[in-house]
C-alpha cells in the first residue's frame, strides 16, 4: 500500500498493531486492579471494623489482596480464552489442528528479538506422532505435567518417540519451539 511518504511494510503495520493490543490490554489490567482494590478495600474496611483492628490497615491489606485477586483472575480468563481459541480441548479441535498447536511469533522468538536456537524447527514438530486420546487409551492417572490437567478423552495428545512421555499437544509443542528435549526426563527428542 502506497503513502505520500513511501511504501508502508507489513512488518510496521503488525508493530503498530501490536502496540495497539498491548496499550489496550494494559488498559484492561489496570482497570480490573483499581477496581479489584476498590472492592478489596471496601471489603477490608467492613473487616476492619468488625474485628477492631485498624482501619488503614484494613483498608491497605484489602486494596492489595483485591487488586491482585483481580488481576490473576484476568490472567486466568485470558490463559483460559486462549486455550479454548486454540481448540485444545475437545474433540472438534482434531480437525482444526493439523500437526503443531497455534505457536505464534511471539512464542518462537526471545525479548531480545532473537530466534531461539534450542527448540525444534516447525517441520520436526509436524514429524512428531499426535493422537486423539480414545475411551480405551485413557489411563487412570494420566495428565500433562506441563499445564498439571488431565489429558482427557477427546483431546489430542503428543507422546515423544524416545521416553513415551504424553503431553497436551498445545503444551508440548510451546516446550519443543524452545527445547529440544522432553519437559520430564529431558532425553533430546
Amino acid at each position: 500500500m502506497e503513502t505520500g511518504a513511501g511504501i508502508e511494510t507489513p512488518c510496521r503495520f503488525q508493530s503498530v498493531s501490536r502496540l495497539i493490543l498491548c496499550a489496550l490490554s494494559g488498559a484492561l489490567t489496570g482497570c480490573f486492579a483499581i477496581a479489584g482494590a476498590l472492592t478489596g478495600a471496601l471489603a477490608g474496611a467492613l473487616a476492619a471494623k468488625a474485628t477492631k483492628s485498624g482501619f488503614f490497615r484494613g483498608v491497605s491489606l484489602g486494596a492489595i489482596a483485591g487488586a491482585i485477586l483481580s488481576v490473576e483472575v484476568l490472567e486466568a480468563s485470558r490463559a483460559y480464552w486462549c486455550m479454548e481459541q486454540t481448540g485444545s480441548r475437545g474433540a472438534s479441535s482434531m480437525f482444526e489442528q493439523v500437526g503443531v498447536a497455534n505457536t505464534g511469533y511471539d512464542d518462537i522468538h526471545d525479548v531480545h528479538n532473537l530466534v531461539a536456537s534450542r527448540g525444534l524447527s516447525g517441520d520436526s514438530l509436524k514429524k512428531l506422532p499426535h493422537h486423539m486420546i480414545l475411551k480405551d487409551m485413557k489411563a487412570e492417572n494420566s495428565y500433562c505435567t506441563i499445564c498439571l490437567q488431565d489429558i482427557e478423552v477427546g483431546e489430542i495428545a503428543r507422546s515423544l518417540p524416545d521416553c513415551h512421555h504424553t503431553f497436551h499437544l498445545i503444551c508440548v509443542d510451546k516446550w519443543l519451539v524452545k527445547n529440544d528435549s522432553c519437559p520430564v526426563c529431558r532425553q533430546n527428542v
